[in-house]
């Protein structure tokens, strides 16, 4: 699926599917089948600095709300030496 990010969220849609949000670097969506065995390309909600820790809900209208925490420090990836 070539996936990666932090604390990734799930929540099960009507129709079956499931949808999941995760972030760092940005925040991304992406789409499974009802199998949850074919992921749809990531959706970009927001692609900036901060920790992009993700919530997702689905509204009763059927909506995908994804929530997620910004801040002004800039992710520089893991020291090294």
């Amino acid at each position: 699926m070539g996936m990666y990010g932090v604390d990734p969220a799930l929540v099960l849609l009507d129709d079956g599917r499931v949808a999941l949000s995760s972030g760092r670097p940005g925040v991304y969506l992406r789409i499974a089948d009802q199998t949850g065995t074919v992921w749809s390309e990531p959706f970009f909600v927001w692609n900036g600095s901060g920790d992009s820790y993700t919530a997702i809900a689905r509204h009763p209208d059927g909506d995908v709300l994804v929530a997620y925490a910004e801040s002004s420090f800039h992710f520089r990836g893991v020291p090294t030496g």
